[in-house]
């Protein structure tokens, strides 16, 4: 048994000493356990030894395994399984546990029955897929959810064996069942509750499915309230001005409400207020006036004017509340002023 590296930089012989080789034919390479194993059309035995090159050459017992003229070499690792072709009389396709335990059996003891079996010159295991690590539910953007594939063991084509899915679909889940219709890897939920995600794997040999771990989905929102402007229309400017709002909502909110009056000349603020407002209930809120120097202004420039006995302006009020969850919301409310002297 040689070996040559890729690049061309130079190859040698594998060290089999304990292994028969004669006229070996097939190969097949069990990576995990690091071993080479080859059929030897001239006893009719498999040998096998170590990658590495430091030998531990052996036989492997074939039991009451069919072979004569092993052609055709496969190894299922997982399931602790040689497969080899009998290519001559007796045809057939055995196995024999890959731990050197024996217990060789010809497969159509077991299950070929009903198929051809002549002269079978390769052989190739072919598995459902298996996979590896369940698929995960993650938050995008703007509210929507992506399922992972999953992880899923690939072909070992140095062992003949194939395994890997050909196709992935997906299945969202809630507490109801499957979701109909949501059968993409992203997916944007319309309600509060647990989600989770289902991803089967598909290939010729069949079909396997995992399922991700369920997550909480809170649907994103606004945070909802109503305001009704109650500012009176007549202030005097000798005195603070002032607007009052109600707010009403039907779940705790914290609010933060703010505003000015827009007149001639710079605008007269408000002082700002956080209010906590609780479920179905209606909060009373008044702001006042920080800016005296402003209306000392607009005063003397009403007094210039001759039949001048008022100003007018508008309250602009902006209340942005934010319920438990974060979600926000702003509403603004407006209300023109008569400011007399």
């Amino acid at each position: 048994i040689s070996y040559a590296a890729l690049d061309g930089s130079g190859g040698g012989q594998l060290a089999t000493t304990g292994a028969t080789v004669g006229a070996p034919v097939g190969l097949a390479i069990d990576t995990a356990g690091g071993r080479i194993y080859w059929g030897n059309t001239l006893d009719n035995t498999i040998g096998s030894a170590l990658l590495d090159g430091t030998g531990g050459g052996m036989m492997l017992p074939t039991g009451a395994g069919a072979i004569d003229a092993p052609l055709g070499i496969a190894i299922d690792a997982d399931a602790g399984y040689l497969y080899w072709t009998s290519f001559v009389a007796p045809s057939a396709i055995s196995r024999t546990n890959l731990d050197g335990s024996g217990q060789g059996v010809s497969l159509d003891a077991v299950g070929t029955a009903g198929a051809d079996v002549t002269g079978p010159y390769a052989t190739a295991v072919l598995r459902t897929p298996a996979a590896l690590a369940n698929p995960v539910v993650t938050s995008t953007a703007a509210g929507q959810y992506t399922c992972s594939s999953g992880t899923w063991a690939d072909d070992a084509p140095g062992a003949n064996l194939y395994r890997a899915p050909q196709s992935i679909t997906y299945q969202w889940t809630n507490e109801a069942g499957d979701i109909a219709e949501a059968t993409a890897a992203d997916y944007t939920p319309t309600a509060d509750g647990t989600h989770g995600c289902r991803v089967v794997a598909t290939n010729h040999a069949g079909s396997a499915s995992v399922e991700s771990e369920p997550v909480d989905v809170i649907v994103d929102r606004t945070a909802d309230f109503a305001v009704r402007n109650t500012t009176k229309k007549k202030q005097k400017l000798a005195k603070r001005l002032t607007s009052r709002v109600k707010i009403s909502a039907n779940e705790a909110l914290t609010c933060r409400v703010a505003g000015k009056v827009k007149v001639p000349g710079p605008d007269i603020k408000f002082k700002k207020k956080v209010v906590s407002i609780g479920a179905d209930t209606t909060e009373k809120v008044q702001l006042k006036d920080t800016s005296k120097k402003f209306r000392k202004k607009l005063r003397k420039k009403l007094k210039k004017k001759k039949h001048r006995k008022y100003a007018k302006g508008t309250a602009r009020i902006t209340i942005t509340c934010k319920d438990q969850l974060g979600n926000k919301a702003t509403r603004t409310t407006s209300r023109k002023l008569k400011l007399r002297l």
